[in-house]
C-alpha cells in the first residue's frame, strides 16, 4: 500500500522544487565563502602587522602597506570576475535607432540577419527586391562603393543561417537604395501607414511543428511584439496551408492580413520595413535580447492563449456534457506522435482509469486541428507522451501541469535537456521515463513497437496521481477522494 494520509502528500508538492532549493543553498553557500575570505584578508594583516597601543595605533610599515594594497587590489580584481546573478547584458542592436531616409543591416548574429529600411519603401515582386528611395543622403552603409542606385544587400529572410541546405530552399530577396524621392516610374499601388516584417516560412513542405515554432511563430513574435499589432507581414515562400494552420496566432500579432509576397504583384508602400527575423535559438526567448524590454517564453505562451482563447470556448462548449467530475485529474496520452507504436495502450488507458484519472486519448497527426490539440493539453493536469511529441507542445500546458514523456533508447542526452529546460522556463513539471531493452519490440514488418511495462511505470503514475491531487486539494479546497481500488493491481 501507498502512504495516503495528508502529510504525504503535502511533502509531494515539493516534488518539482527540492532541486531549486539545493541550488539556492550552493550558491548562498558559495557567496558566503567568498565574502568571508574578502573579510578575512582585509582584517587580519591589519591585526598583526600593526603595532596598537591604548590610545593609538602605530603606523604600518611601508612592507605591510604595500602588502595590505595588494591584497586588496587582489580582492577587488576577484569580485569583478564574479558572475552577477542579477545583472543583465542586453545585445545592442545595430539597426534599433534609425533616422528616415536609412537603411542598416545586422549580421552579427549566427542565426540570422536582418535588414531594416526606413523612408519611402517600395516593393517589387518581379524582380526580388524592396527598394528604398531617398534624395540621395547617405544611408547607414554609404561608402563610396554604396552609391545610392547599387544595390546593397541580399537576404533570405529566414533565420538558420548555419543549415545551408535548408536556406538554399530560401527564395533571396535584393535590398536597392535610389536616388530619387518619388521612386521615378516605380509607382505605388497600394499605401500602408504601418510598418511591415518581411519573412519566409521555409522552402519546404516538411510538416514539422518544433520547426514552425522556432523558425517562424517565436522569431516573428520577437520581431513583430512591439509594434502592437500594427504592422503588415508579408510572407516569402507563402503556404497557404501554413497560413491556415496559424491565422489564430497571427491575427494576434498583426491586424492586418498576411501578404504572399511573390503572390501579389503590386507595389506596396510602407514607411518601414523590416526584412528577416531575429531569432534567439530554438524555442527560446532571451530576456536580454528582446526588442521590448523583458520579453520572456511565458508571455509568447500568453499569446497563444489569447489565440486560441475563441476556439477554446467552442470546444468547452461540447465538452460539458461529460460524465467524468470536473475535479477529477485529467491526464492526455498522446498517441501517433512518433516512430514506435504502444502494443499494450489498452491496458495503459485502462491502468489510468482504474487509478481515478480522467482519461483522453490524442492521436497526432496531420488531419488533426492544432487548435484542438492546444485545448486537450492545456485543459489537461497531466500529459503521458506515450509514442512521442513535439516539444513545442510543452508551450501548450498550463503551469503547474505535469509533463511525462516516454523516451526510447538512443534519445539523444540533447534532445532530453531540452526538454527539461523549456518545462522549467514555463513552470511545467517534466519527468523522463527510460525504456528497457525488454520493452523494445521488433514486428515482423520490421517496425518498431514497445510494449509498456506497467510495473515500472506506476511509479510515475502514482506520483503524478498524488501531486495533482494535492495541488487541488490545498490550491482549490477540493472534495476529490482518493480511488485506492486500484493499488492491488498488478499488469499483467
Amino acid at each position: 500500500m501507498y502512504p495516503f494520509h495528508l502529510k504525504a502528500i503535502r511533502q509531494t508538492i515539493s516534488w518539482n522544487r527540492s532541486d531549486e532549493m539545493e541550488r539556492g543553498r550552493r550558491n548562498l553557500l558559495f557567496f558566503a565563502i567568498i565574502f568571508s575570505l574578502a573579510s578575512c584578508s582585509l582584517i587580519v594583516p591589519s591585526f598583526f602587522l600593526v603595532e596598537r597601543s591604548p590610545v593609538v595605533a602605530a603606523i604600518p610599515s611601508i612592507s605591510a602597506s604595500r602588502r595590505l594594497a595588494e591584497q586588496e587590489r587582489a580582492i577587488v580584481s576577484a569580485e569583478k570576475s564574479l558572475p552577477k546573478k542579477n545583472s543583465l547584458a542586453p545585445r545592442v542592436f545595430p539597426c534599433a535607432v534609425m533616422k528616415k531616409n536609412s537603411f542598416c543591416c545586422d549580421r552579427g548574429s549566427h542565426v540570422s540577419d536582418v535588414c531594416v529600411l526606413r523612408g519611402n519603401v517600395r516593393t517589387r515582386p518581379s524582380s526580388a527586391a524592396i527598394f528604398l528611395y531617398n534624395n540621395g543622403g547617405p544611408t547607414n552603409n554609404s561608402s563610396p562603393k554604396n552609391r545610392p542606385s547599387m544595390r546593397l544587400e541580399k537576404i533570405r529572410p529566414y533565420p538558420r543561417n548555419w543549415d545551408r541546405g535548408l536556406m538554399s530552399t530560401v527564395d533571396e530577396l535584393a535590398i536597392t537604395v535610389r536616388g530619387r524621392s518619388n521612386g521615378g516610374g516605380h509607382n505605388c499601388d497600394i499605401v500602408h501607414r504601418v510598418p511591415a516584417v518581411v519573412f519566409s516560412v521555409g522552402g519546404g513542405e516538411e510538416d514539422d511543428l518544433d520547426r514552425e515554432f522556432s523558425d517562424g511563430l517565436i522569431p516573428l513574435y520577437i520581431t513583430s511584439r512591439h509594434y502592437h499589432r500594427r504592422v503588415v507581414f508579408l510572407i516569402v515562400n507563402y503556404r497557404a496551408a501554413w497560413r491556415a494552420k496559424y491565422d489564430h496566432v497571427l491575427s494576434r500579432l498583426s491586424a492586418y492580413p498576411p501578404i504572399d509576397f511573390f503572390g501579389d504583384n503590386r507595389t506596396h508602400c510602407f514607411p518601414e520595413v523590416t526584412v528577416g527575423l531575429h531569432s534567439h535559438g530554438d524555442l527560446l526567448v532571451d530576456q536580454t535580447q528582446t526588442i521590448s524590454a523583458n520579453q520572456s517564453i511565458n508571455d509568447f505562451r500568453r499569446l497563444l492563449d489569447e489565440a486560441y482563447r475563441p476556439r477554446i470556448r467552442f470546444f468547452e462548449g461540447r465538452a460539458k456534457g461529460a460524465s467524468v467530475a470536473d475535479s477529477a485529474p485529467k491526464l492526455v496520452i498522446i498517441f501517433g506522435g512518433g516512430s514506435a507504436a504502444v502494443e499494450n495502450k489498452a491496458k495503459l488507458v485502462g491502468l489510468c482509469k482504474e487509478m481515478g484519472f480522467q482519461v483522453l486519448k490524442l492521436r497526432l497527426d496531420r488531419t488533426t486541428e492544432l487548435a484542438k490539440i492546444y485545448w486537450a493539453l492545456n485543459s489537461t493536469d497531466a500529459v503521458l507522451s506515450a509514442e512521442g511529441s513535439a516539444l513545442a507542445h510543452l508551450l501548450f500546458m498550463r503551469p503547474g501541469s505535469v509533463f511525462i514523456n516516454v523516451m526510447t533508447q538512443g534519445t539523444k542526452k540533447t534532445m532530453e535537456t531540452q526538454y527539461e529546460e523549456l518545462a522549467k522556463e514555463i513552470g511545467v513539471v517534466y519527468k523522463s521515463y527510460k525504456l528497457e531493452i525488454s520493452e523494445m519490440l521488433v514486428s515482423e514488418e520490421k517496425t518498431k513497437k514497445v510494449k509498456l511495462d506497467l510495473n515500472r511505470l506506476l511509479g510515475r503514475l502514482t506520483r503524478t496521481y498524488q501531486y495533482i491531487v494535492a495541488r487541488k486539494m490545498e490550491d482549490d479546497n477540493s472534495s476529490l477522494r482518493w480511488n485506492e481500488n486500484w493499488l492491488p493491481r498488478r499488469s499483467e
